[in-house]
């Protein structure tokens, strides 16, 4: 992965954990690949009803920040 793309990446991920660690979870990418961010959810997030909901929104956030580089997002066991 380019650094300069793990540096925004680092920077997505450090503004949305408060809030995910704030209900017991977390998330971690997996890996980038052709265009698609696999990700992984932890803890409390892996069971939670709301998890499509919050990868919906996650993923917004990273393609609009990372245009060229992320047009999905994808949710890895």
């Amino acid at each position: 992965m380019k650094p300069e793309v793990q540096k925004v990446i680092d920077d997505i991920l450090a503004q949305i954990r408060p809030f995910l660690n704030s209900h017991g979870g977390d998330i971690e990418v997996v890996d980038l690949q052709k265009k698609v961010l696999q990700v992984r959810l932890i803890g409390m997030c892996t069971h939670c009803g709301s998890s499509q909901a919050t990868i919906d929104a996650i993923e917004q956030i990273f393609i609009a920040n990372l245009p060229d580089d992320v047009e999905k997002m994808e949710l890895v066991a």
